[in-house]
């Protein structure tokens, strides 16, 4: 039997022509291994930025609460001295 180069056409020997055929299966199996890690990059990529997105909702509400807090505080802080201003005006309006 008589074997051609795929690329060349001319005859070559089986085993220069198994070499040429293997090497192509090989670049094959490896760009089929390639694209299949290529596949779960994309995959991971995809499963972190959700996460992150996930990560940032909640931190944004973590701080919201936060900050809520810290405002409800002082609110509470300064309501108090008002108060008590107040009441010390009402004293000294009622000393005159």
């Amino acid at each position: 039997m008589e074997f051609k180069c795929p690329l060349c056409k001319q005859s070559v020997s089986q085993e220069l022509f198994e070499k040429i055929t293997g090497i192509w299966r090989e670049r094959r199996a490896a760009e089929k291994r390639l694209k299949e890690q290529e596949k779960e990059l994309i995959q991971q990529r995809k499963d972190s930025q959700k996460q992150f997105e996930i990560e940032k909702k909640r931190l944004k509400s973590e701080q919201k609460n936060i900050i809520e807090q810290k405002l409800s505080a002082e609110t509470k802080k300064y309501d108090t001295k008002l108060q008590k201003l107040e009441n010390e005006r009402n004293k000294l309006k009622k000393k005159f």
